[in-house]
Protein backbone atom coordinates (compact mmCIF):
# COMPACT_ATOMS: atom_id res chain seq x y z
CA UNK A 1 0.00 0.00 0.00
CA UNK A 2 1.09 3.05 -1.01
CA UNK A 3 1.85 6.05 1.30
CA UNK A 4 0.86 9.67 1.14
CA UNK A 5 -1.35 10.13 -1.69
CA UNK A 6 -2.42 13.81 -0.09
CA UNK A 7 0.72 15.70 0.62
CA UNK A 8 -1.17 17.50 3.49
CA UNK A 9 -2.88 14.15 4.86
CA UNK A 10 0.83 13.40 5.90
CA UNK A 11 1.45 17.24 6.97
CA UNK A 12 -0.75 17.09 9.50
CA UNK A 13 -0.40 13.13 10.95
CA UNK A 14 3.29 14.46 11.05
CA UNK A 15 1.94 17.58 13.09
CA UNK A 16 -0.45 15.56 15.17
CA UNK A 17 2.13 13.02 16.15
CA UNK A 18 4.91 15.20 17.47
CA UNK A 19 2.54 17.31 19.55
CA UNK A 20 1.25 14.17 20.72
CA UNK A 21 4.81 13.33 22.17
CA UNK A 22 5.56 17.01 23.23
CA UNK A 23 1.98 17.62 24.95
CA UNK A 24 2.10 14.34 27.16
CA UNK A 25 4.85 16.20 29.09
CA UNK A 26 3.80 19.75 28.78
CA UNK A 27 -0.31 19.04 30.13
CA UNK A 28 -1.13 17.49 33.22
CA UNK A 29 -3.79 15.55 31.42
CA UNK A 30 -3.73 14.25 27.42
CA UNK A 31 -6.57 12.17 27.16
CA UNK A 32 -7.30 12.07 23.66
CA UNK A 33 -5.40 14.48 21.08
CA UNK A 34 -8.35 15.43 18.88
CA UNK A 35 -7.51 17.56 14.93
CA UNK A 36 -9.17 19.99 13.03
CA UNK A 37 -8.16 21.30 9.17
CA UNK A 38 -10.54 22.84 7.56
CA UNK A 39 -8.88 22.69 4.23
CA UNK A 40 -10.23 19.28 1.85
CA UNK A 41 -8.56 16.38 2.00
CA UNK A 42 -6.85 17.45 5.21
CA UNK A 43 -6.99 13.65 6.85
CA UNK A 44 -8.02 15.99 10.12
CA UNK A 45 -10.90 14.43 12.32
CA UNK A 46 -12.70 17.46 11.98
CA UNK A 47 -13.26 20.48 9.68
CA UNK A 48 -15.19 22.52 12.36
CA UNK A 49 -13.79 23.50 15.72
CA UNK A 50 -17.37 23.72 17.48
CA UNK A 51 -17.95 19.96 15.79
CA UNK A 52 -15.16 18.92 17.49
CA UNK A 53 -15.41 20.23 20.03
CA UNK A 54 -18.87 19.10 20.89
CA UNK A 55 -17.69 15.36 19.82
CA UNK A 56 -14.75 15.72 22.84
CA UNK A 57 -14.36 14.61 25.81
CA UNK A 58 -13.85 16.51 28.76
CA UNK A 59 -9.55 17.03 29.31
CA UNK A 60 -8.80 16.18 25.46
CA UNK A 61 -6.76 18.49 22.87
CA UNK A 62 -8.22 20.14 20.14
CA UNK A 63 -5.27 20.87 17.39
CA UNK A 64 -6.55 23.17 15.00
CA UNK A 65 -4.27 23.40 11.87
CA UNK A 66 -3.41 26.89 10.28
CA UNK A 67 -5.28 27.89 7.35
CA UNK A 68 -5.62 30.15 4.66
CA UNK A 69 -9.25 30.06 5.53
CA UNK A 70 -10.90 31.71 8.76
CA UNK A 71 -12.69 28.96 11.03
CA UNK A 72 -16.29 29.78 12.18
CA UNK A 73 -16.75 31.29 15.12
CA UNK A 74 -16.99 28.65 18.43
CA UNK A 75 -18.33 28.31 22.08
CA UNK A 76 -16.33 26.36 24.43
CA UNK A 77 -18.10 24.76 27.28
CA UNK A 78 -16.20 21.69 28.59
CA UNK A 79 -12.69 21.34 29.81
CA UNK A 80 -10.47 21.20 26.68
CA UNK A 81 -6.57 21.90 25.46
CA UNK A 82 -7.22 23.73 22.35
CA UNK A 83 -4.12 24.77 20.55
CA UNK A 84 -3.91 26.50 17.28
CA UNK A 85 -0.84 26.90 14.84
CA UNK A 86 -0.13 31.08 16.17
CA UNK A 87 -1.08 34.61 15.39
CA UNK A 88 1.13 35.45 12.58
CA UNK A 89 2.64 34.00 9.23
CA UNK A 90 6.02 33.69 9.38
CA UNK A 91 7.77 30.74 7.46
CA UNK A 92 8.14 28.78 10.70
CA UNK A 93 4.25 28.94 11.04
CA UNK A 94 2.64 25.40 10.46
CA UNK A 95 1.71 25.13 6.51
CA UNK A 96 3.33 28.93 6.68
CA UNK A 97 -0.58 29.97 7.74
CA UNK A 98 -1.79 31.43 10.86
CA UNK A 99 -4.95 29.95 12.78
CA UNK A 100 -7.69 32.43 12.47
CA UNK A 101 -11.21 32.33 13.80
CA UNK A 102 -13.98 34.78 13.98
CA UNK A 103 -14.81 34.77 17.32
CA UNK A 104 -15.09 32.43 20.77
CA UNK A 105 -16.88 32.51 24.17
CA UNK A 106 -15.54 30.55 27.06
CA UNK A 107 -18.13 29.20 28.85
CA UNK A 108 -19.46 28.02 32.27
CA UNK A 109 -22.44 27.08 30.49
CA UNK A 110 -24.94 24.38 32.62
CA UNK A 111 -21.87 22.21 35.42
CA UNK A 112 -24.81 19.61 36.18
CA UNK A 113 -24.64 18.79 32.22
CA UNK A 114 -21.01 18.85 32.32
CA UNK A 115 -20.70 22.12 30.15
CA UNK A 116 -18.47 23.82 31.71
CA UNK A 117 -15.04 25.05 30.21
CA UNK A 118 -13.51 26.07 33.94
CA UNK A 119 -10.05 24.58 33.61
CA UNK A 120 -9.46 25.28 29.89
CA UNK A 121 -6.26 26.55 28.55
CA UNK A 122 -6.50 28.25 24.84
CA UNK A 123 -3.32 29.21 22.89
CA UNK A 124 -1.90 29.82 19.08
CA UNK A 125 -5.58 31.82 17.72
CA UNK A 126 -6.17 34.73 15.92
CA UNK A 127 -9.63 35.81 16.97
CA UNK A 128 -10.92 38.41 14.05
CA UNK A 129 -14.11 39.66 16.16
CA UNK A 130 -17.66 39.99 14.97
CA UNK A 131 -20.63 42.50 15.92
CA UNK A 132 -23.65 40.71 17.02
CA UNK A 133 -26.56 42.00 19.24
CA UNK A 134 -27.45 41.02 22.49
CA UNK A 135 -30.77 42.32 24.60
CA UNK A 136 -30.91 45.41 21.39
CA UNK A 137 -27.55 46.39 22.45
CA UNK A 138 -24.74 46.60 19.93
CA UNK A 139 -21.61 44.41 21.31
CA UNK A 140 -17.99 43.72 19.21
CA UNK A 141 -16.17 40.55 20.69
CA UNK A 142 -13.36 38.60 19.96
CA UNK A 143 -13.08 36.76 23.27
CA UNK A 144 -15.87 36.23 25.90
CA UNK A 145 -15.18 34.59 29.06
CA UNK A 146 -18.87 33.93 30.26
CA UNK A 147 -19.75 32.89 34.10
CA UNK A 148 -23.33 33.56 35.70
CA UNK A 149 -24.17 34.31 38.91
CA UNK A 150 -24.31 31.07 40.11
CA UNK A 151 -21.74 29.36 37.80
CA UNK A 152 -18.30 31.09 37.99
CA UNK A 153 -15.90 30.34 34.89
CA UNK A 154 -12.66 29.58 37.00
CA UNK A 155 -9.22 28.53 35.88
CA UNK A 156 -8.44 29.45 32.78
CA UNK A 157 -5.33 29.53 30.97
CA UNK A 158 -5.53 32.12 27.75
CA UNK A 159 -2.26 32.95 25.92
CA UNK A 160 -0.33 33.24 23.08
CA UNK A 161 -3.27 34.32 21.06
CA UNK A 162 -4.21 37.57 19.38
CA UNK A 163 -7.88 39.33 19.22
CA UNK A 164 -9.18 42.92 20.15
CA UNK A 165 -12.15 43.09 22.49
CA UNK A 166 -12.30 40.34 25.32
CA UNK A 167 -15.08 40.69 27.55
CA UNK A 168 -15.40 38.68 30.89
CA UNK A 169 -18.21 38.30 33.42
CA UNK A 170 -18.14 36.17 36.29
CA UNK A 171 -15.01 34.71 36.87
CA UNK A 172 -12.12 34.05 38.85
CA UNK A 173 -8.90 32.70 38.24
CA UNK A 174 -8.07 33.64 35.00
CA UNK A 175 -4.86 33.81 33.45
CA UNK A 176 -4.36 35.97 30.25
CA UNK A 177 -0.63 36.22 29.21
CA UNK A 178 1.60 36.65 26.54
CA UNK A 179 -1.05 38.09 23.92
CA UNK A 180 -1.77 40.55 21.68
CA UNK A 181 -4.85 42.11 22.67
CA UNK A 182 -6.94 45.66 21.81
CA UNK A 183 -9.23 46.09 24.69
CA UNK A 184 -10.16 43.89 28.16
CA UNK A 185 -13.14 44.61 30.07
CA UNK A 186 -16.17 46.74 29.11
CA UNK A 187 -15.87 49.35 26.26
CA UNK A 188 -19.27 51.55 26.79
CA UNK A 189 -19.02 52.19 23.03
CA UNK A 190 -19.76 48.97 22.43
CA UNK A 191 -22.91 48.95 24.71
CA UNK A 192 -22.29 45.71 26.11
CA UNK A 193 -24.60 43.61 27.74
CA UNK A 194 -21.81 42.87 30.46
CA UNK A 195 -21.51 46.60 31.17
CA UNK A 196 -23.21 46.25 34.77
CA UNK A 197 -21.89 43.31 35.98
CA UNK A 198 -19.63 42.29 38.25
CA UNK A 199 -16.50 41.18 37.01
CA UNK A 200 -15.32 38.36 39.21
CA UNK A 201 -12.23 37.64 41.09
CA UNK A 202 -8.51 37.26 40.52
CA UNK A 203 -8.12 38.30 37.12
CA UNK A 204 -3.85 38.31 36.12
CA UNK A 205 -2.91 40.06 32.76
CA UNK A 206 0.33 39.48 32.31
CA UNK A 207 3.48 40.45 29.85
CA UNK A 208 0.51 41.47 26.92
CA UNK A 209 0.80 44.05 24.30
CA UNK A 210 -2.13 46.27 24.15
CA UNK A 211 -2.58 48.26 21.44
CA UNK A 212 -5.73 49.28 22.81
CA UNK A 213 -6.75 50.23 26.81
CA UNK A 214 -8.73 48.99 30.20
CA UNK A 215 -12.17 49.84 30.50
CA UNK A 216 -14.55 49.14 33.39
CA UNK A 217 -12.76 46.45 35.65
CA UNK A 218 -13.22 45.98 39.10
CA UNK A 219 -12.04 43.98 42.14
CA UNK A 220 -8.93 41.77 42.55
CA UNK A 221 -7.56 41.93 39.52
CA UNK A 222 -3.54 42.43 38.40
CA UNK A 223 -2.33 44.24 35.45
CA UNK A 224 1.58 43.54 35.48
CA UNK A 225 3.85 43.69 32.89
CA UNK A 226 2.21 45.08 29.89
CA UNK A 227 2.97 47.13 26.84
CA UNK A 228 0.56 50.11 26.49
CA UNK A 229 1.39 51.03 22.25
CA UNK A 230 0.28 53.45 19.73
CA UNK A 231 -0.02 57.20 19.25
CA UNK A 232 -3.68 56.98 19.11
CA UNK A 233 -4.88 59.53 21.37
CA UNK A 234 -8.57 59.46 20.83
CA UNK A 235 -8.64 57.70 24.38
CA UNK A 236 -6.46 56.62 27.34
CA UNK A 237 -5.72 53.52 28.80
CA UNK A 238 -8.18 53.16 30.89
CA UNK A 239 -10.32 55.04 28.38
CA UNK A 240 -13.36 54.44 30.47
CA UNK A 241 -11.98 54.32 33.95
CA UNK A 242 -10.81 51.21 35.34
CA UNK A 243 -13.30 51.73 38.00
CA UNK A 244 -17.48 51.85 37.54
CA UNK A 245 -19.71 53.03 40.06
CA UNK A 246 -18.97 51.74 43.96
CA UNK A 247 -15.29 50.76 43.00
CA UNK A 248 -13.69 49.35 45.33
CA UNK A 249 -9.71 48.82 45.72
CA UNK A 250 -7.64 45.72 44.70
CA UNK A 251 -7.00 46.62 41.31
CA UNK A 252 -2.95 46.84 40.78
CA UNK A 253 -1.18 48.20 37.64
CA UNK A 254 2.47 47.73 37.57
CA UNK A 255 5.68 47.16 35.99
CA UNK A 256 3.42 48.35 32.89
CA UNK A 257 5.18 50.53 29.62
CA UNK A 258 3.07 52.93 28.06
CA UNK A 259 4.97 54.28 25.13
CA UNK A 260 2.20 56.44 23.19
CA UNK A 261 -0.83 55.95 25.27
CA UNK A 262 -2.11 58.42 27.41
CA UNK A 263 -3.14 57.68 31.12
CA UNK A 264 -6.06 59.26 33.19
CA UNK A 265 -9.33 58.12 33.91
CA UNK A 266 -8.23 55.03 36.59
CA UNK A 267 -9.89 55.36 40.06
CA UNK A 268 -8.78 53.46 43.14
CA UNK A 269 -5.85 51.43 41.38
CA UNK A 270 -2.52 50.93 42.64
CA UNK A 271 -0.40 52.46 40.26
CA UNK A 272 3.17 51.59 41.04
CA UNK A 273 6.52 51.15 38.77
CA UNK A 274 4.98 51.94 35.62
CA UNK A 275 6.32 54.11 32.94
CA UNK A 276 4.69 56.89 30.73
CA UNK A 277 5.61 58.24 27.38
CA UNK A 278 2.71 59.87 25.14
CA UNK A 279 3.73 61.20 21.33
CA UNK A 280 2.59 64.97 22.81
CA UNK A 281 4.75 64.84 25.69
CA UNK A 282 3.85 66.20 28.79
CA UNK A 283 2.04 63.19 29.96
CA UNK A 284 1.62 62.25 34.23
CA UNK A 285 -0.23 59.88 35.49
CA UNK A 286 -3.94 61.11 37.08
CA UNK A 287 -3.67 60.28 40.67
CA UNK A 288 -6.98 61.31 42.20
CA UNK A 289 -7.88 58.07 44.39
CA UNK A 290 -5.23 56.28 43.21
CA UNK A 291 -2.20 55.31 45.40
CA UNK A 292 1.15 55.58 43.32
CA UNK A 293 4.49 55.12 44.19
CA UNK A 294 7.86 55.14 41.58
CA UNK A 295 6.59 55.75 38.41
CA UNK A 296 8.57 56.91 35.59
CA UNK A 297 6.91 59.85 33.84
CA UNK A 298 7.86 61.04 30.61
CA UNK A 299 10.68 59.18 30.28
CA UNK A 300 11.54 57.02 27.09
CA UNK A 301 11.85 53.47 27.93
CA UNK A 302 14.77 53.12 25.63
CA UNK A 303 13.91 49.80 23.75
CA UNK A 304 16.72 48.22 21.68
CA UNK A 305 15.31 49.05 17.86
CA UNK A 306 11.30 50.88 18.04
CA UNK A 307 11.34 54.16 15.87
CA UNK A 308 7.74 54.89 16.12
CA UNK A 309 4.23 54.34 18.72
CA UNK A 310 3.68 51.44 17.09
CA UNK A 311 3.27 47.51 16.96
CA UNK A 312 5.25 45.70 14.08
CA UNK A 313 6.94 42.43 14.37
CA UNK A 314 10.28 43.67 13.00
CA UNK A 315 11.07 46.05 15.79
CA UNK A 316 12.79 45.50 18.75
CA UNK A 317 10.68 45.58 21.90
CA UNK A 318 13.64 44.55 24.45
CA UNK A 319 15.33 46.56 26.80
CA UNK A 320 18.53 48.29 25.87
CA UNK A 321 21.05 47.98 28.72
CA UNK A 322 20.77 51.57 29.49
CA UNK A 323 17.25 51.24 29.83
CA UNK A 324 15.41 52.64 32.67
CA UNK A 325 13.49 50.45 33.12
CA UNK A 326 15.81 47.71 33.91
CA UNK A 327 15.86 46.97 37.24
CA UNK A 328 12.96 49.22 38.46
CA UNK A 329 9.95 46.44 38.53
CA UNK A 330 8.49 45.87 41.52
CA UNK A 331 9.66 42.72 41.77
CA UNK A 332 13.20 43.77 40.84
CA UNK A 333 13.57 42.78 37.31
CA UNK A 334 12.78 44.89 34.50
CA UNK A 335 9.56 46.44 33.33
CA UNK A 336 7.62 45.65 30.55
CA UNK A 337 6.84 42.86 28.47
CA UNK A 338 10.27 40.65 29.35
CA UNK A 339 10.07 40.91 32.98
CA UNK A 340 8.16 39.79 35.70
CA UNK A 341 5.88 36.70 35.92
CA UNK A 342 5.67 35.33 32.05
CA UNK A 343 8.21 36.97 29.87
CA UNK A 344 6.92 37.33 26.22
CA UNK A 345 8.36 34.46 24.18
CA UNK A 346 11.25 35.75 22.45
CA UNK A 347 13.54 34.12 19.77
CA UNK A 348 16.02 36.80 20.39
CA UNK A 349 16.80 37.99 16.93
CA UNK A 350 15.22 40.45 14.72
CA UNK A 351 13.03 39.84 13.00
CA UNK A 352 12.07 37.07 15.69
CA UNK A 353 11.67 38.87 18.42
CA UNK A 354 8.26 38.58 19.40
CA UNK A 355 7.70 34.64 18.70
CA UNK A 356 3.77 34.48 17.48
CA UNK A 357 3.45 30.61 17.52
CA UNK A 358 1.80 28.44 19.65
CA UNK A 359 4.39 25.50 21.75
CA UNK A 360 3.46 23.05 19.28
CA UNK A 361 6.24 21.39 17.71
CA UNK A 362 7.56 21.92 14.40
CA UNK A 363 8.53 19.52 12.31
CA UNK A 364 12.26 19.81 10.86
CA UNK A 365 13.19 16.29 9.12
CA UNK A 366 10.67 13.82 8.23
CA UNK A 367 11.68 11.00 6.71
CA UNK A 368 9.68 7.46 6.04
CA UNK A 369 12.12 4.51 5.66
CA UNK A 370 10.13 2.97 2.48
CA UNK A 371 7.85 4.09 0.05
CA UNK A 372 5.89 1.09 0.25
CA UNK A 373 5.04 -1.66 2.77
CA UNK A 374 2.97 -4.44 2.69
CA UNK A 375 -0.58 -3.90 3.89
CA UNK A 376 -1.17 -4.83 7.88
CA UNK A 377 3.36 -4.54 8.33
CA UNK A 378 4.21 -1.39 10.84
CA UNK A 379 5.81 1.92 9.05
CA UNK A 380 8.76 3.30 10.03
CA UNK A 381 9.50 6.82 10.49
CA UNK A 382 12.49 9.01 11.82
CA UNK A 383 11.17 12.74 12.65
CA UNK A 384 13.14 15.65 14.18
CA UNK A 385 10.86 18.93 15.23
CA UNK A 386 11.93 21.72 17.21
CA UNK A 387 9.82 23.80 19.75
CA UNK A 388 9.44 27.38 20.12
CA UNK A 389 10.61 29.31 23.73
CA UNK A 390 8.32 27.55 26.70
CA UNK A 391 8.18 30.51 28.67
Amino acid sequence: MYLAQHIRSIQLFKYSLAISFVLIGFFTSLATVITVDNNENSGALYSSIQVAIDAATVGDTIIVAGSETTYDGFTLNKKLVLIGAGYQSTEDAQFGFTTKVNHMVIKNENPALDLNASGSHIEGFYVNGVVTTAGGNYRYISVGFEGTESNTLTNVTFTRNRCESVHLSYFSNIKIYNNILDNIGYAPNYNSVYGDYPFGSNLLVANNIFTGGVARVKGSQIFINNLFIGSDQVYDVFFSGVGITNQTSGIVFSNNILWGRATGGASNVALTHNLVLTSEGGETFDYGTNSTGNNLENVNPKFVDVPEFALDFSYDYRLAEDSPCKGTGSDGTEMGIFGGPYPFPSAGDVPNVIVTESRIPKITDFNIRSAAVPEGSSIEIDLKARVSNNQ
